[in-house]
């Protein structure tokens, strides 16, 4: 096993007024072969995710979580840029941009609201609830999984929402500025599109 090296290539700082105390995180890290794994945790309740940058982030759904988690994990280099993660008013703000290869993952036991604003890559799996929101301001990707009874999408720019995996009884989407998004609909879609946008309705 070759020699433990300093992390410089991933930096994950906590900064916001209801951050956790340093008392109760908990932070892993391995750097054996090159590979970065991080946690931080347990933190405050959150259950929305806002992604503000180029970062490729994981969000899934497990009701039977006491608290949220995140974690980093991928393969960096020293010298690559960092992230970092704030929590303000229920929310958990990730800013910045992954290395090819990293992933930010992030669990919680109910999600709300996913917003992604640059050219940020989210997936979101196993959503099972009353409502979710989706927001896409840039160039970026949202694609989510699960069923919900009421879905409402937003997306600005030439970003992609792919919701064809998740089922709702009722949809309200706006799209505009050649966005594209896909929903799936078992009821009611209340959709606008403008300024080039497309919107499929569509299941997979």
């Amino acid at each position: 096993m070759s020699p433990r090296r300093p992390l410089f290539a991933l930096a994950l700082a906590l900064a916001a007024p209801l951050a956790l105390a340093p008392a109760a995180c908990d932070l892993r890290i391995d750097t054996d072969d090159g590979s970065v794994d991080l946690h931080v945790g347990p933190w405050e309740p959150f259950d929305a995710v806002r992604v503000t940058g180029d970062a490729a982030v994981e969000v899934h759904v497990d009701p039977f979580l006491a608290r949220p988690t995140v974690s980093v994990s991928g393969a960096a280099r020293e010298g690559d840029a960092g992230i970092v993660t704030a929590l303000h008013g229920g929310t958990l703000e990730i800013t910045g941009g992954t290395p090819a290869g990293v992933v930010v993952v992030v669990e919680v036991p109910r999600l709300a609201a996913v917003t992604v604003v640059g050219g940020g890559d989210v997936g979101v799996y196993e959503v099972f609830d009353d409502r979710l929101d989706l927001e896409l301001v840039g160039s970026g990707t949202i694609a989510a999984e699960g069923a919900v009874r009421a879905l409402g999408v937003t997306a600005r720019g030439d970003g992609v929402v792919d919701a064809s995996r998740l089922r709702a009884r009722t949809i309200d989407v706006d799209a505009r500025g050649g966005a594209l998004a896909t929903v799936c609909a078992s009821g009611d879609v209340d959709a606008i599109a403008r300024d080039g946008a497309v919107i499929v309705r569509a299941c997979e």
